[in-house]
C-alpha cells in the first residue's frame, strides 16, 4: 500500500511525515500540555525546529485552543480533547488525514467550528472522515460512501445519493384555523397525482412531491400562493431529501446494483467490497470537485488499504489475500 505515494513497506518515514490520525477515542497524555502536544506530534512528522512553535500555536488558535495553549490534557473538557485530537492529525502539513468521528463530544458551535477548519484544510490534502453526523457528510463530503451491516453499500456524491435513494421533495404548509386540509390535499393532487400526504403536526401540513414531477412545481406553487387565503394557508416551502433520509434508505433496502456518472453503489464478491465497482468513475467526479490526479490516487489507495483488512478478516485464502495481509504487518511492524 502507498500514502502519498511512500511505500509502507519501504519508507515509513515519508509515511510518518505525510500521516495524520484522529481516533475515535482521544490517546492524549494527561501531563502534557496543549502547546507539548501539538510540538511532540509535529516533531514526529519531520517539522524543522524552527517552525514548530509557530504551528503549533497557529493549529491551536484555528481549532479554537489558544486560550488553552499552556493547559494540561487532563484538564480540558471533552469537546476540547477532540479539537486537540483534530489539530494533532492536522499539524505538519499531513497530507493524508484520517478523521474518526472528529467532532463527536461537541456542542454545536465547536461541531460548525471545526467543520470550518477542516473545509479550510481540506486544499492539498485527502481528507478520510467517518461520521454519525449526516449534515457533516453533506457539508464536507466530496464522496461520500455509506456503510451498513459491515459493508459499503453506496459511494458517490451527495447528489448522486439523494437523487439515487430520495423519495422526492417535501412541501410544507403551515395552515391556519379555518384551514380544510381535504381541500388543500385535493388541490395539490389535482395539480400534481402523485404527490402523497405525508403527514399533519400541530399547524404544519406535510406532502411528498416525486422528483418525476418537479416540471409541474411552478404552477403548483402560483396557485398556491394565489390562494392563500382561501385555502388558509399561512405560508409554505419546500425542502429537498437529506442525507439523514439517504442513510435510513440504503439501511433498510440493503445493497444495490445501479450506478450513474456521478457514483456508484457497490456489488460484494465472498463479502469483500470490489474496489473497481466501488470507485469507478473518479475521473468525472473529480474533474467536477476539481480533485487533482494526486489527491484522487491518495483517496484511492487509502480506501484500497481498508479492503485489504476486510480480506484478512475474512481469511481469504488466494494469493492476493496473501500479499494483502505481508502488507499490513509490514505497515504494523513499521509503527
Amino acid at each position: 500500500a502507498y500514502i502519498n505515494n511512500f511505500d509502507i513497506r519501504e519508507n515509513i518515514a515519508g509515511v510518518r511525515s505525510s500521516l495524520g490520525l484522529c481516533p475515535q477515542h482521544d490517546i492524549l497524555f494527561d501531563t502534557l500540555t496543549v502547546e507539548e502536544h501539538l510540538r511532540f506530534f509535529a516533531k514526529l512528522k519531520g517539522c524543522p525546529n524552527s517552525t514548530i512553535q509557530n504551528e503549533a500555536f497557529e493549529v491551536a488558535k484555528e481549532v479554537g485552543l489558544e486560550g488553552k495553549f499552556k493547559a494540561f490534557a487532563q484538564s480540558l473538557s471533552g469537546g476540547q480533547k477532540r479539537k486537540l485530537s483534530v489539530g494533532i492529525a492536522l499539524i505538519g502539513g499531513s497530507k493524508v488525514v484520517i478523521l474518526d468521528e472528529p467532532s463527536s463530544g461537541m456542542d454545536p458551535g465547536a461541531r460548525r467550528q471545526i467543520w470550518g477548519v477542516l473545509q479550510k484544510a481540506r486544499e492539498g490534502r485527502t481528507l478520510v472522515l467517518s461520521t454519525h453526523y449526516m449534515d457533516e457528510a453533506d457539508l464536507l463530503g466530496d464522496r461520500i460512501a455509506i456503510m451498513a451491516e459491515g459493508v459499503v453499500k453506496c459511494c458517490g456524491s451527495s447528489m448522486f445519493l439523494k437523487k439515487l435513494y430520495g423519495a422526492g421533495y417535501h412541501l410544507v404548509i403551515v395552515k391556519s384555523s379555518d384551514c380544510d386540509v381535504d381541500k388543500l390535499t385535493h388541490t395539490i393532487k389535482s395539480a400534481i397525482q402523485a404527490a402523497e400526504f405525508e403527514s399533519i403536526i400541530n399547524t404544519e401540513v406535510s406532502y411528498l412531491l416525486p422528483d418525476s414531477e418537479s416540471s409541474k412545481f411552478p404552477d403548483l406553487f402560483r396557485d398556491l400562493e394565489n390562494r392563500k387565503s382561501q385555502l388558509g394557508i399561512i405560508s409554505f416551502g419546500t425542502s429537498a431529501t437529506t442525507m439523514e433520509e439517504v442513510f435510513l434508505k440504503v439501511g433498510d433496502t440493503g445493497h444495490h446494483d445501479d450506478d450513474d456518472d456521478n457514483g456508484t453503489v457497490a456489488p460484494t464478491h465472498n463479502g469483500v467490497i470490489k474496489r473497481e465497482n466501488c470507485f469507478t468513475n473518479f475521473a468525472y467526479e473529480n474533474e467536477k470537485n476539481h480533485i487533482s490526479d494526486s489527491e484522487n490516487g491518495n483517496l484511492q489507495r487509502v480506501f484500497g488499504s481498508t479492503n485489504k483488512i476486510y480480506a484478512e478478516k475474512r481469511n481469504l485464502e488466494n494469493e492476493e489475500s496473501e500479499k494483502q495481509i505481508e502488507d499490513i504487518m509490514a505497515f504494523n511492524k513499521g509503527f
